[in-house]
């Protein structure tokens, strides 16, 4: 049981621009529970979800698991919110997915690669992969469905002449004609 006992937190406590942002919460979840929190913006539904997944500690009152302080090594949770630009804890995605999860680096990119596939098909438009550099990186991003791509593995920096000379060759390499917005895409597959 999650158990949450007279639960308050303030931001940036001791200093002008302190912010309370929770009072007294008090609340009780047992296995399989769910909570829908609605409220207006700046009324701590995003602190209460930090708090409940064990990724903020409260600055007053109690949280605890099964009888025990709940700490974020313990925390297995993986959250998104509205504005996710405005509540990463790390520097980037791929760190704030990995924070407190025990897996590896290979597998947190497929996720975020994955991720943003779906989320390109779904807007019907076409992901495009950057900074590929190896032949496995390629393979990979292929087999997660990612049709485009560009990085070093397929070319160095080009003048513009020389990009010209190369888009040249590899159209001309193709029998058949493809649309417009396909080249790149050929170039990259047939490189």
């Amino acid at each position: 049981m999650l158990v949450l006992d007279g639960v308050g937190h303030v931001y940036s406590a001791g200093t002008p621009w302190a912010h309370r942002a929770l009072h007294d919460v008090n609340l009780r979840l047992v296995d399989g529970s769910r909570v829908i929190v609605v409220g207006p913006n700046g009324s701590g539904k995003s602190t209460l979800a930090w708090i409940l997944a064990g990724l903020l500690v409260p600055s007053d009152g109690r949280v605890t698991l099964d009888d025990g302080p709940l700490s974020i090594a313990e925390s297995h949770t993986a959250m998104a919110f509205q504005h996710a630009r405005l509540q990463l804890l790390r520097p980037t995605v791929a760190d704030d997915v990995h924070f407190g999860l025990d897996i590896d680096d290979d597998a947190v990119d497929r996720a975020i690669v994955r991720a943003v596939v779906q989320l390109a098909d779904a807007m019907q438009v076409v992901p495009v992969a950057e900074g590929i550099e190896t032949v496995e990186q390629l393979g990979a991003l292929a087999a997660l469905g990612c049709p485009i791509g560009q990085g070093y593995f397929f070319a160095r920096p080009l003048p513009a002449e020389d990009f010209a000379e190369l888009l040249g060759r590899s159209w001309a390499a193709r029998s058949e004609a493809h649309p417009s917005d396909r080249v790149i895409a050929r170039i990259v597959t047939s490189s």
